[in-house]
């Protein structure tokens, strides 16, 4: 049974949609570590660099036209999480997978040029070197996803009296958990008592019109 404090907000739907995109941009990429570099290297240690040039400049646009949107709109939820949250955290990994774009460009940009040029030389060589390069991109993908689930983690963790506590409210009087207890009557007839409908006031006295009611036929 998933038990969910009474007290604990629900998230915001910017957090849940930064989370839930940076984790299909993780995915994504995890493919490419996983099946694409191992199909490319494959073809370039077997000796079918004519294969591997004929599949490279089809293979190549088609990652590229799905990955830079999904940047560019994981991006553009992390910073709608940090504006209706205003949580730094959410400028951080919104960065992290926004840098996947440059690095692409910068780092990879040289391979990828020669791979889909059809008379390159060395495939075998520029393949090597692609794949091998492609490997940090996961992992600023995996560094976003997981801080943005301890982020958003924290977030759920933030009740009522810690975010009072942090706006320095001192009013709020001490939550008590979910816990029913069963009173018995005289009579033997049982009576459900909620707790959580007790709180505490400042001198540590219960409040509850039920408790009021049976106190004094309580064994």
């Amino acid at each position: 049974i998933f038990f969910r404090p009474s007290d604990m907000p629900d998230p915001h739907p910017s957090t849940l949609a930064a989370t839930g995109l940076a984790g299909i941009v993780t995915g994504a990429l995890a493919f490419v570590s996983a099946v694409d570099t191992r199909t490319l290297l494959k073809l370039a240690d077997s000796g079918q660099e004519r294969v591997l040039q004929q599949l490279f400049p089809i293979w190549w646009p088609n990652g590229r036209d799905l990955m830079l949107p999904l940047l560019l709109v994981t991006a553009a939820a992390h910073g709608w999480a940090f504006g209706a949250t205003r949580d730094q955290a959410w400028l951080g990994t919104g960065g992290l997978v926004l840098a996947i774009a440059p690095y692409t460009k910068f780092v990879l940009g040289e391979d990828i040029a020669k791979l889909r040029a059809a008379t390159s030389q060395d495939v075998q060589q520029i393949t090597h070197s692609f794949c091998f390069w492609h490997h940090p991109r996961l992992l600023m993908a995996l560094g976003a996803f997981g801080c943005s689930l301890l982020t958003l983690a924290k977030a759920e963790g933030r009740g009522p009296r810690r975010r009072l506590k942090e706006q320095g409210s001192t009013s709020m009087a001490p939550m008590r958990p979910h816990v029913s207890k069963i009173f018995f009557l005289k009579g033997g007839i049982p009576i459900a008592h909620d707790v959580a409908a007790a709180r505490l006031t400042g001198n540590g006295q219960a409040f509850s019109p039920i408790r009021k009611q049976v106190s004094t036929n309580i064994y």
